[in-house]
């Protein structure tokens, strides 16, 4: 090959000494570098580029630089192999009901209930709701068939054919601590979710701390359909989430005394029988310094109470008791106990309205050197599984309390179900009131008292 077919293809560049019909590279530059990118002038190439510093060239450019080849070397072609399968079809059960061949499971309906027992839709609608209108025996025989039939209400029909959300409110004005150490609070909260669950309602609870926030919840619950009715605690009088729930027209059963429920209805027991018994049962052993710890006086079952002390204490002719109220019973309500036990004319005998106070006192009371029952006697407001496994145990005030928030929850359902259209009131339940349940921290008061 000659010297000028070597060349050709090459930028050619003027070089003092050198001829021009020879590409030169300059000293340090290597020559593919003078193959790509021009030097000082290019002359052959007649494009009139701008010309590049030598300092440019003296860095190979990046498609100059060498790479690894990543052909494979070059050897006999290997015969293709048989075509892969297509990989099998998955069936997501998440986005079909269709089996791979298997016929699609229908799920049961009353319609199929009505039809293997005989009956109408209706009567299976009244059966399985536990509504009047049918004989205990179709009943029995309806429910029979719809466990054979593997039968559940469905929640989405329901809301589709009743404007239903299958669930009921609760809004609690309370801090968060108490609410997990007050026993009342999770028995009652435990019954009303036991008949819930048997009718597939859900319970949507939620914890507020004032009533200002209550009644936007109610609100809220009312605006975006999320509940069908709600519940109501601790009712106060003059109560400001009485009247929003009657302007809503919304279900509504509060758990206290029809004095504060307005035209809502009413689940309540007479407060006052307990605090009479638990008053006559002192006096009759000799006691006449009476003390109460309470809870917060804007409650009508605290004004109740308080009220039933004071007139038995007057019908059977005992000094004025002492009554202390707190907010919080579970840190206040120690500190009180305290105050009561040091005054130069202490109690010889303290009821108080929650169990965990009742507890507390046994403990200041030892560390005080005071004996329970020799030297003070206590009674706790509320019966729980604290009050039976301390020493002595606490002699209580006690009624069912899940029992109570069951038949709290009935009369909600029943009046969403039968009470016509909302915001109709139903009637008043008027339950089992609290009983005194006698037990060793009760006894004579020490001479003198």
């Amino acid at each position: 090959m000659s010297r000028a077919r070597a060349g050709a293809g090459r930028p050619r560049v003027a070089v003092a000494g050198a001829s021009a019909d020879v590409p030169v590279v300059p000293a340090g530059v290597p020559w593919y570098s003078a193959s790509v990118v021009p030097a000082v002038s290019t002359v052959a190439s007649g494009r009139g580029k701008r010309p590049r510093s030598l300092n440019r060239l003296s860095r190979p450019t990046l498609r100059s630089r060498p790479r690894p080849c990543q052909r494979r070397p070059a050897g006999p072609r290997t015969a293709r192999g048989p075509a892969r399968e297509p990989p099998p079809a998955v069936s997501c059960p998440h986005r079909t009901r269709v089996d791979h061949g298997r016929a699609p499971v229908k799920r049961p309906t009353i319609a199929d209930i009505a039809r293997r027992a005989g009956v109408s839709k209706v009567a299976v609608s009244y059966a399985l709701n536990g509504r009047p209108g049918v004989s205990e025996h179709t009943r029995a025989s309806v429910r029979r068939i719809a466990a054979e039939l593997g039968w559940h209400p469905s929640s989405a029909a329901r809301a589709l054919t009743g404007s239903r959300a299958g669930a009921v409110g609760l809004a609690m004005c309370r801090p968060s601590p108490p609410v997990g150490v007050e026993s009342f609070l999770m028995e009652l909260i435990g019954g009303i979710e036991a008949v819930l669950a048997e009718r597939d309602n859900a319970l949507m609870l939620q914890i507020v701390p004032d009533h200002r926030r209550e009644t936007e919840v109610h609100h809220r619950w009312w605006a975006e359909d999320r509940v069908d009715g709600v519940i109501v605690v601790d009712p106060h009088r003059e109560d400001p989430r009485v009247p929003v729930l009657e302007a809503l027209r919304l279900p509504a059963v509060v758990a206290g005394h029809p004095s504060a429920a307005g035209s809502l209805t009413a689940v309540w027991s007479d407060e006052a029988v307990g605090t009479r018994e638990a008053v006559r049962h002192l006096a009759d052993v000799g006691h006449r310094r009476l003390a109460r710890v309470a809870g917060p006086e804007g409650p009508v079952r605290t004004a109740l109470r308080d009220a039933a002390l004071g007139e038995a204490c007057a019908e059977l002719g005992l000094p004025a008791p002492r009554i202390a109220h707190t907010d919080r019973p579970d840190d206040d309500g120690s500190r009180l106990t305290r105050s009561l036990l040091t005054a130069p004319d202490r109690p010889t005998a303290i009821l108080f309205d929650h169990d965990i106070p009742a507890v507390a006192c046994l403990s200041i009371a030892a560390e005080l050197g005071l004996s329970v029952p020799t030297d003070l006697s206590v009674v706790a407001g509320e019966d729980s599984p604290l009050t039976r496994v301390v020493r002595p145990a606490l002699t209580c005030v006690g009624r069912d309390i899940a029992a109570y928030g069951g038949r709290v929850a009935t009369a909600l359902l029943t009046l969403i179900e039968e009470g016509g259209p909302p915001g109709t009131p139903g009637p008043g339940v008027e339950t089992e009131p609290a009983r005194l349940v006698s037990r060793g921290s009760t006894g004579p008061p020490p001479p003198g008292g």
